[in-house]
């Protein structure tokens, strides 16, 4: 199975949700790939608080949130759970296309990517988006890959 999109995003945290978002809001074909929020859930401590204010998103997804936990924005410093929560109710807000599966390989050539997921499905785009941070890297290039 081969799928076509114009943006191929790589990593389901904030980084990689809100350009899905941005992506989506002007009209962009694109493709999330990885588990939401995955590394947050695995790899931050509990009872951890983040510095960030309740500033991902839009205004109207946050006051909707908010008013779903009967919560206000004086709540901060924002807790791991909450901002995990926050952020996986707007991708659920806006619908994202969220494919929870992982890029075993990553490929360019005739001018298109190539992404071989874990599952043995295929993506092809035209941009790709790395959003991962550089936890799960097998392999990291010496230099960047200059198109």
């Amino acid at each position: 199975m081969t799928m076509k999109t114009d943006l191929l995003i790589i990593g389901a945290g904030p980084y990689g949700l809100a350009m899905a978002i941005y992506a989506q809001q002007h009209g962009i074909k694109y493709q999330v790939v990885g588990e939401p929020m995955g590394f947050w859930q695995s790899h931050m401590p509990l009872g951890m608080r983040l510095r960030t204010h309740f500033d991902w998103g839009s205004e109207e997804t946050l006051s909707a949130y908010l008013q779903h936990k009967r919560q206000n924005l004086d709540d901060h410093p924002v807790s791991l759970e909450c901002f995990i929560d926050y952020i996986k109710y707007t991708s659920e807000e806006y619908k994202l296309s969220i494919l929870s599966d992982h890029v075993e390989r990553l490929d360019y050539e005739n001018s298109l990517f190539s992404a071989r997921l874990s599952s043995g499905a295929q993506i092809q785009a035209q941009y790709v988006l790395v959003a991962t941070g550089c936890y799960d890297f097998k392999r990291i290039p010496a230099c960047p890959l200059e198109i």
